[in-house]
C-alpha cells in the first residue's frame, strides 16, 4: 500500500511538472519584435517596393511559428508577395497562412520581408501579418507594413488644402472637420515624429525633407504631405 501511494505521488509529481512546463511554453513569450510597424512612401515608378521587420527568438531553440495575412484599403492592382527567409512567397492574398521556423542562434536577426508590385497604381494601404504558435492561436502580435504610394515624386509636395489643412510657421492649422481625429505624423524615411489627437492647431516643426500627415477619419485614412521649404 505504501509503494502504491509513492507511486500515486511520482505520478501526480510528473504530471503537474508537464503541466507547468506545458503552461510556460504556451503563455511564455516565444518571441517579439523590437517595431511592429513601418511605412514605405514611395511613388509608382519605385516598383517592386519592399521592406522588413525583424522577429527576435527569445527561447534560444528553433520554433514553429505562422503568420496569416489581411488587407486594409488594398488597390486591386497591387500584388504582394512575402518572405518569411523560409520560403519566398510570390503572391500573398488576404487570408493566406502559412507556417516557418523562426530560427536561433543567428549572427543577424531574422526578417520578414515584404514587397509591392505597384503596377501604376497610387494608393494607401496596410497589409497586416498576425504572427503566433499554431497551438495557440489566440495568442498573437501583428505586424504592419503601411504603403503610401504617390503617382509622381513631385505630388508628395503637393498640400490639400480643400480638407482642411494649413501651416503657419510651425504651427498647423486644421479644419473643424478633422478636430479630435487620430494624427499620425512621419518623416520621408517613415519616422514617426507625432502621434496624438489632431487639435485646432498643433505646433509641428517642419523637417528638412519634408512630413506625411496621416489623419484616421472613420477608419478611412486621409493624408496630407508637404516638401519643406528650405
Amino acid at each position: 500500500m505504501w509503494m502504491n501511494y509513492l507511486w500515486d505521488m511520482k505520478k501526480y509529481i510528473w504530471c503537474l511538472i508537464l503541466t507547468l512546463c506545458h503552461i510556460h511554453f504556451s503563455f511564455g513569450q516565444i518571441f517579439h519584435f523590437d517595431e511592429d510597424s513601418t511605412v514605405l512612401i514611395k511613388d509608382v515608378s519605385q516598383s517592386p517596393a519592399h521592406w522588413y521587420l525583424e522577429i527576435f527568438n527569445d527561447i534560444g531553440i528553433d520554433t514553429t511559428l505562422r503568420w496569416k495575412c489581411h488587407y486594409s484599403n488594398v488597390p486591386a492592382q497591387w500584388n504582394a508577395n512575402f518572405d518569411d527567409q523560409n520560403m519566398f512567397y510570390p503572391t500573398v492574398l488576404s487570408g493566406d497562412s502559412a507556417d516557418f521556423i523562426l530560427y536561433s542562434g543567428l549572427s543577424f536577426p531574422q526578417k520578414l520581408i515584404i514587397g509591392v508590385t505597384l503596377n501604376g497604381t497610387p494608393g494607401i494601404g496596410t497589409y497586416y501579418f498576425d504572427i503566433y504558435n499554431p497551438e495557440t492561436p489566440d495568442q498573437f502580435v501583428t505586424i504592419q507594413y503601411h504603403f503610401i504610394v504617390s503617382q509622381s515624386s513631385t505630388e508628395l509636395g503637393e498640400i490639400y488644402s480643400s480638407i482642411g489643412f494649413q501651416r503657419i510657421g510651425d504651427y498647423i492649422l486644421f479644419s473643424p472637420q478633422l478636430l479630435g481625429q487620430p494624427l499620425k505624423v512621419l518623416d520621408f524615411g517613415g519616422k514617426v515624429v507625432y502621434e496624438g489627437i489632431i487639435a485646432s492647431n498643433l505646433r509641428i516643426p517642419k523637417s528638412s525633407e519634408g512630413l506625411i500627415f496621416w489623419v484616421l477619419n472613420n477608419e478611412n485614412p486621409i493624408v496630407f504631405k508637404e516638401i519643406s521649404q528650405y
